[in-house]
Order: structure tokens, then C-alpha cells, then sequence
């Protein structure tokens, strides 16, 4: 999730870091304009399977954990595809 909460960009309410994965994918997202889609939350290894040689990829993370986010490109072989921007956050 690029935000903090789930509240913009889904039908739930709450911040990331206080839910675990299933309880944020009951909730379904939003399209633009506020208006309802079936969809559900993806990780991010689904979307980089949906994709992977279709177009390529910013990612601008606000993270203390870039080895997790290397991993994941990398195991999704797709490491030509994708940009990474990672901020450090430090306190």
C-alpha cells in the first residue's frame, strides 16, 4: 500500500500497519471517483505477475525494508521491468 491507510483507496477503514493481510483484502477497492470495483486488494507479488511484460514499473516505497521489496522483483524474474525508488525512513 502507498498510503498509510486503506481508507482513500478501499472500502475499509484503518491504518496498514495495524492489519494483517486477509482482514485489508476483505475489503474491496475503489475505482476512480470514489465508485466501487469487485477487485481486492493485490499483493505486491500479484501485481508484478499481472504486469510482467506489459509494461514497465515505478515503485516509490517509503520503507525500512528493502531487501523484501528486492526479493520480490527478483523472484518475479522481472527485474528489467521494473524502477526502484526506495526512501529510508528514519526516526
Amino acid at each position: 500500500m502507498h498510503d498509510a491507510s486503506i481508507d482513500r483507496t478501499t472500502t475499509g477503514k484503518g491504518k496498514v500497519k495495524d492489519m494483517a493481510l486477509p482482514d485489508i483484502r476483505k475489503y474491496r477497492l475503489k475505482a476512480p471517483y470514489g465508485r466501487v470495483s469487485a477487485e481486492v486488494v493485490p499483493t505486491f507479488e500479484d501485481f508484478l505477475q499481472v504486469t510482467r511484460g506489459k509494461i514497465m514499473v515505478d515503485v516509490d516505497m517509503k520503507t525500512d525494508n528493502a531487501n523484501g521489496i528486492i526479493a520480490a522483483v527478483s523472484t518475479a524474474d522481472i527485474a528489467n521491468e521494473v524502477f526502484i525508488l526506495i526512501m529510508i525512513m528514519i526516526n
